[in-house]
C-alpha cells in the first residue's frame, strides 16, 4: 500500500517502523507485530545490456559482500538457458 492511500484511510499496512516518520504529521495508529508468520522473496533487477551506475554497482557490490550466496544466484540467473 503507498503512503498517500494509508495517510487517506484507505487501507491497513504492514511497514517497517522506520517509515512511520516519513509520513510526517499523519495520525496512525501502530501495532508491532509479533513473531509474523509470513515472509517475502525480493530481488535486484537492472537492466542486462547497460552498465550500472557507480552507485549502483557500489550497492551490488555492498549486497554481494554481505550475502555472498547471492553470487551464485546471480550468475545463474544471467545464463539465458536458465
Amino acid at each position: 500500500m503507498d503512503f498517500g492511500a494509508l495517510a487517506a484511510g484507505l487501507g491497513i499496512s504492514a511497514l517497517p517502523q522506520s517509515t512511520l516518520a516519513m509520513l510526517g504529521q499523519v495520525t496512525l495508529v501502530s501495532r508491532p507485530l509479533t513473531a509474523p508468520m509470513i515472509s517475502r522473496t525480493i530481488g535486484m533487477a537492472w537492466l542486462a545490456d547497460r552498465t550500472l551506475p557507480p552507485a549502483a554497482s557500489a550497492f551490488l557490490q555492498h549486497v554481494l559482500a554481505r550475502w555472498p550466496r547471492l553470487a551464485v544466484n546471480l550468475a545463474s540467473s544471467n545464463d539465458p538457458k536458465g
